[in-house]
């Protein structure tokens, strides 16, 4: 049977379209996030596991990529499996936010499939107990991380914070630009006041910085959960409220309650230039091995075959809906 190999630094469909062939082996690029997200923890673990089920495929792991990025790099084949995010996928379905220039975004959409979704990251703002931090109103004068700039959530979070509060970045506060890594780094030394990310809860990062110092998470008010952008954000696909415990983080994490805030769906995205078979073989390798990634990442228990399609805005790939529909699983019809 022939297989599609990769050519040095191209995707598979790059493969496909320079005709490169061999009888052996099939090499896809998978792109993550961090390489301290969950993302890169999926991806590595599909990596691994992919390779050692069927030798025949294997998985160059590219990091660091946005998942704004991410998306496009699918779409036009630069990536065979890529972060998916439900909220980022339908602002590239619009043409809205960073995807308001980028023509055929339609068509770009359009190429993008779902393999399997799980719970990506419970969004958590973190602060030193001993700054005086207790709400967003307290952000005033600071110097604020919110993500990268430009990046979806660092704008979700400067509406939030915008709408509660009355605050503009820049003026009323300090909004910081750093990737996530050097910005936690920044929080540790004092020099930044916030450090804001999705992330799953027990995160290692934040639970370090509670081994050094007291911290608190920044959660949305009771009486905020009324207000109207909060609703709307509420209401973005993938995405649901949640709480965090108030001792997630140890004795040294001083929330006296649960910590209401969001938790956003992600998931693992195939594209249709990708074949049925290959997509099959990876994600019943990704299901029947589960227990390798919860085995080293605890977050990684809630992941269950049952949600392999939720809160996602994507049709499922025809070869991991073949997989979900020999387990008896009934496929969504997503247009």
């Amino acid at each position: 049977m022939n297989r599609i190999i990769q050519a040095a630094g191209l995707s598979l469909a790059a493969a496909l379209l320079a005709g490169a062939v061999s009888a052996e082996t099939i090499r896809l690029r998978a792109t993550h996030g961090s390489p301290t997200g969950s993302s890169a923890q999926v991806m590595t673990y599909i990596s691994n596991v992919v390779g050692r089920v069927d030798p025949n495929i294997q998985i160059e792991l590219s990091g660091n990529q946005p998942g704004t990025k991410a998306l496009l790099q699918g779409a036009k084949g630069e990536a065979d499996l890529h972060l998916i995010v439900p909220f980022i996928a339908s602002l590239l379905k619009n043409g809205r936010a960073m995807y308001k220039d980028i023509p055929g975004n339609e068509e770009l959409f359009g190429k993008l499939r779902t393999m399997a979704m799980y719970p990506g990251g419970t969004f958590q703002l973190v602060v030193w107990e001993k700054s005086g931090i207790r709400s967003l109103e307290d952000l005033r004068g600071k110097n604020v991380f919110f993500g990268p700039r430009g990046a979806a959530v660092s704008r979700m979070m400067q509406d939030l914070t915008r709408a509660i509060t009355g605050m503009e970045p820049d003026e009323d506060y300090t909004l910081v630009s750093l990737d996530f890594g050097s910005a936690f780094q920044a929080f540790q030394d004092g020099q930044i006041d916030t450090w804001f990310r999705p992330v799953p809860v027990g995160n290692p990062g934040i639970q370090q910085a509670a081994s050094v110092d007291p911290i608190r998470l920044i959660g949305i008010s009771e009486a905020d959960l009324q207000n109207e952008e909060v609703q709307r954000q509420t209401n973005i696909p993938g995405r649901s409220l949640t709480e965090v415990a108030p001792d997630a983080y140890g004795p040294n994490q001083a929330n006296e309650e649960p910590v209401t805030t969001w938790n956003d769906w992600t998931g693992v995205g195939i594209p249709v230039h990708v074949p049925d078979d290959v997509a099959y073989s990876i994600t019943k390798a990704f299901w029947e091995n589960l227990g390798d990634l919860q085995s080293v990442a605890a977050w990684a228990n809630g992941i269950e075959i049952q949600n392999f399609a939720n809160f996602t805005n994507l049709p499922v790939h025809p070869g991991a809906a073949r997989y979900y529909e020999e387990r008896g699983l009934e496929v969504p019809d997503i247009k």
